[in-house]
């Protein structure tokens, strides 16, 4: 059956680690310590968090991702980039308020992938297909 992973990345979209803990389902992926402590301690470079719905259609964040990016930027203070990733689509989404803590905004779409033609997002995400096969229960 498959499962939801995430992938930490820095700001040149590097991953930095996986999160695949256990208890994790095809619809939820359980917040850890380990988690959260990959987070803080790598702040300075931390570029975003990408993780899979382990289906094939519409890469969109559901309420409980978006209350979890929320908890995690207001928690670090700091604004990232959210991928969220299906079988067939990428999705990029970013906060609009000024800063983390604002109340203010929402997270928006600044980026799909496939895309319109000449359509590019910095950094480019590493790592996205291993977190596709990771999903699948491919070693």
């Amino acid at each position: 059956m498959p499962v939801e992973v995430a992938l930490v990345f820095d700001k040149e979209g590097k991953t930095i680690a996986f999160h695949e803990p256990a208890g994790r389902g095809p619809e939820n992926i359980p917040d850890t310590r380990s988690h959260w402590e990959v987070l803080e301690e790598n702040w300075d470079r931390l570029g975003g968090v990408a993780h899979v719905h382990p289906w094939s259609g519409n890469a969109i964040p559901s309420p409980t991702d978006v209350t979890t990016f929320r908890a995690i930027e207001k928690g670090l203070g700091k604004i990232l980039l959210w991928v969220v990733v299906t079988f067939d689509q990428v999705t990029y989404w970013r906060w609009s308020g000024k800063k983390a803590t604002s109340p203010d905004g929402d997270y928006v779409l600044v980026h799909a992938e496939p895309s319109a033609p000449g359509v590019e997002i910095e950094p480019e995400i590493q790592g996205i297909e291993r977190l596709r096969e990771l999903s699948r229960g491919e070693e």
